[in-house]
Order: structure tokens, then sequence, then C-alpha cells
């Protein structure tokens, strides 16, 4: 059964916005107990037994006539017959533009354009693209106890006028300081704020995950197109916190945006150094495991980092490992993938509707939220660190055969892997190959 913590959902909204009616964030499965069985005397079963056969083979050769007859389609099962149902009532093209900027491609930032296709069902299917004007910007806050009031200006002063009409915030708080959190909801770039307390488990990536499900589940296609989603830790934006190897800092929610709106799906928080690509090969980085971790913010306090049975209780061996086992799905490209590190990203509300529509993908976010909520002795688990990488190749559109060519000519077989603890399988580009700003 789904584990699931309501407990607080406190919402305010700014005027002259009408005050909205709480929403109450239900859990994903129905965990109802059965009615108890009646007894039934022997003779009444044998009578049931014998209508539900001749039931069941009357059923089968209506099956039979309707596949002869070609309505079945192609051989699949039931649930292959619905994933095709997904698949044709809204699919995403890629649109590869000939003049892409194959550095800005390299670095996770190229403005490619894709289009939306909607089956309507009368036959007139449409086609948009999945850049429109961006009317909603949603702030999703992984909180436990950071002072929030630098977001005041490093995030919200970031939000200009030209950029949205509308902010939303939803603060996803963790370790019960609801008390400390500044009242946003007095800001005028803020319509609406939201505070749900959640059990302290899974990093950020649990709340982020239990976001995502709850904005599928409550969003149309329609209102996603207009509204980029930026997901960020309440920790600081400023260089104490930064620690990533091959990374030259924080790009600011301003550049978030612009980059999510303009490409229409996925941006890191983080800027790689230039040479270095935001894309990774995809069979280096899966070849990922960790032993043991310790929060940088506890090695302050003294604290070491120690291996305990439960930080791997299910013994994956790596990424890959974990991918087939505990989501059934694998990265799209086998090539190379994107990677986001640092717990804060941007991505267009309009991809997680799309996503929502594939018959994987849209498996694999409760499957997320679920492998989140699980417990250790050291206060964190490997699938933290796995779905921290898995973000970035989930969430983006996988590169088409002519922009994984843009990323190889680049790299050219002479650059490295960059691998170096956490970061594995990273493409680095050889001397000249690639212009960096100064």
């Amino acid at each position: 059964s789904r584990a699931f913590f309501p407990s607080k959902d406190t919402t305010t909204t700014s005027s002259p916005s009408p005050v909205m009616r709480s929403r109450a964030f239900s859990p994903l499965k129905d965990s109802s107990t059965p009615d108890e069985p009646s007894k039934l005397s022997k003779r009444t079963k044998q009578r049931a037994k014998g209508r539900y056969i001749k039931i069941l083979a009357i059923s089968i050769a209506i099956v039979n006539v309707f596949f002869i007859m070609g309505g079945g389609g192609g051989g699949g099962g039931g649930d292959e017959a619905g994933e095709e149902g997904y698949k044709k009532e809204m699919q995403v093209k890629a649109v590869v533009n000939k003049d892409i900027n194959p550095t800005l491609l390299w670095r996770g930032e190229a403005k490619t354009h894709y289009l939306l296709h909607k089956n309507n069902g009368d036959g007139n299917d449409d086609e948009e693209t999945t850049t429109r004007k961006i009317q909603t910007v949603e702030l999703v806050i992984a909180y436990c106890n950071k002072d929030l009031n630098w977001m005041f200006k490093d995030v919200l002063g970031e939000i200009t006028a030209d950029r949205a009409t509308a902010v939303k915030m939803t603060i996803l708080s963790k370790c019960g300081n609801e008390n400390l959190i500044p009242d946003f909801g007095k800001d005028e770039r803020v319509h609406e704020v939201k505070v749900i307390s959640l059990p302290n488990v899974g990093g950020c990536d649990f709340p982020f995950a239990y976001f995502m499900n709850r904005y599928i589940e409550s969003h149309s296609i329609e209102e996603a197109l207009s509204s980029v989603i930026l997901f960020i830790k309440d920790t600081p934006r400023i260089e104490e916190n930064f620690h990533f190897p091959f990374h030259k800092d924080y790009r600011t929610v301003g550049e978030m945006i612009d980059i999510a709106s303009s490409n229409g799906h996925f941006i890191c928080g983080v800027r790689t150094n230039c040479d270095v690509s935001t894309f990774h090969t995809t069979n280096i980085l899966y070849e990922y495991a960790i032993r043991r971790y310790q929060r940088k913010t506890e090695r302050f306090d003294g604290f070491k980092a120690v291996r305990v049975d439960d930080f791997n209780l299910h013994a994956y061996n790596n990424l890959k490992d974990f991918h087939i086992r505990a989501l059934n799905w694998t990265f799209p490209n086998q090539d190379v993938t994107n990677v986001c590190y640092g717990g804060t990203f941007g991505v267009a509300a309009s991809r997680l509707i799309t996503l929502s529509n594939q018959p994987r993908e849209r498996k694999v976010f409760p499957l997320l939220e679920d492998l989140l909520t699980r417990k250790s002795s050291s206060n964190m688990t490997i699938e933290e660190h796995f779905v921290e990488r898995t973000w970035g190749g989930l969430l983006s559109y996988p590169l088409t055969g002519e922009q994984t060519e843009m990323i190889r000519k680049i790299h050219n077989g002479k650059g490295r892997m960059e691998s170096q603890g956490s970061i594995m399988g990273a493409l680095k580009a050889p001397k000249k190959k690639i212009t960096c700003p100064p």
C-alpha cells in the first residue's frame, strides 16, 4: 500500500485574488478494506461456479471474434492497448532547429522547439508549440529549517513582470518549522501560498515527487502550457553552499525561467564549467553506486560517513539496477543523458502532463514518491542519490539522433569522460573544440 502522510495544508492568497478553497491532497491509491465475504452453501457455490464458467467461455469467444475482425490491433495485451490510447491522445514531436547553437546544446541551454500533438477524436488533430507566453511561475520549495528570507531578493526578485504575471508558492515543510516561514503572501508578486507538512524523508526529492504527482492529478495540458515550475531547496544559492565538481555556479532564477519556457522542457539550476557538458555517457552514468554518505552540513558538525545496513536496503548494484528493478524504466537515450545535480531545476509544466500521458513514464512518478518514503538509520537512503541522477533524464526530452551527433562532434572521441566521486561519465570537450566566455 502507498505510504501517505497528509498533515497540514495551509493556503493563503493575496488580494485581489479570491480566497482559494484548498484542495485536499489525497493518496494516490485507495486503501479501503473490502467487506467480509458472506458464507455460502456448497450447492450455491457449485451453481455459481457453473454460471461463471459459461460466462467466461462466452466472453472469450467474443474477444476472439473481435481480434479476427481486426479490432484488436497488433497483438498486444490489454495494458498495451490502454497504453496505445495514451500515445494517440497526446504526443510530443521534437523540431530540431537547423541553426541550433551546438555550444548551448552542450550546456543544456539550447532553445529547441517541440510540437504538442493532440488527438481530438474527430480526425482533425491539433498541433501547437509547447512554448507559450508564461503566465504563471510555480515555486516549489523543499523546506526544513533554513531562513527563507533570502528568497525575497534572489528568487522573487528575479520574477519580473515580463517573465510571469502570477507567482504561486508551495512550501513543503519537512521538519515542523512552519512557524518560521516568512509571510510571502504579503509580497505583491505572490498570488498564492501553500504550506504543506510532510514527513522528513527522501531529502529534497521526496517533496519534489510529491508535488509532481499532485500537479499531474489536478491540472490539464491547457493550464500547464503557460506555466513553469521551479524546484528549489531552502538553502541560499550562494558560493559556500556550492560544492559540485566540474560545475561553475548557480543559474539565476530568471535564467531558469527563460530557458525552461523557451525550450519547453527542462533546465538544471546549476551551471557546468564551459568545457564540461550537462550530458553524460549513459552506460558510464549507469555504473554509479555509493556505499555511504554524509550531508555536508553534518560533516561540518563533526559527523562522519558510516556504512549502515539499511542505507542500500534492497542491495541495488548501481543506478541501472535501480531503474530496472524499482522503476521498470531506463533512460530513453542509450548514448547520452542529461544529468542535473544540486536539487534545483526548472521544468515546463506541460512536460509533466505529457509525460503522464506516456505508457511507461506515467508509472514512474508515483513509484518515485513511494521509494523516497523509506527511512534509514543514517537519515539518508541510496534511493535519494539515484533519483537526483534521474530527474534530468526523465524530465528532459531525449536528444534526437541529430542532436546526439552535435554533442558527440564536440566531444570528438578525444575529450575525456569526467568521473570524480559523485559524478560519472560527464563529457568534457578537448581544447579548441568549444569557446568559453571570459
